[in-house]
């Protein structure tokens, strides 16, 4: 909880960041142990005050997993943005955000 009583934005931002790495390892499970996932940069809005208990939906576009695959077989590297949505147990939406992965191959 934060200073209003609401739950702090740091924590919804770490479950939100923790999501799209668990998202980014379900899409390419054969990538595990032999590249370097960074998260390069992080969009965060937040909607409304979250006061009860949370969680994280995520999903990525289709189109960004296949520009994202011709750019690893070609180079050895390439990034993708993973859409995470914080709602709470009322299915009310309290933040949105976007996560950019850099993957580079060891």
């Amino acid at each position: 909880m934060n200073h209003i009583e609401t739950i702090h934005a740091s924590a919804q931002f770490t479950l939100a960041e923790t999501q799209s790495g668990l998202h980014l390892q379900s899409l390419f499970p054969e990538l595990e142990g032999n590249v370097v996932p960074l998260l390069r940069d992080a969009q965060i809005k937040y909607k409304k005050p979250a006061q009860e208990k949370i969680f994280a939906f995520s999903l990525v576009d289709d189109e960004a997993v296949e520009t994202f695959k011709s750019q690893f077989e070609k180079k050895g590297r390439g990034s993708l943005p993973i859409e995470v949505a914080i709602k709470d147990i009322n299915d009310v939406l309290t933040c949105h955000a976007t996560f950019t992965w850099f993957i580079q191959a060891l």
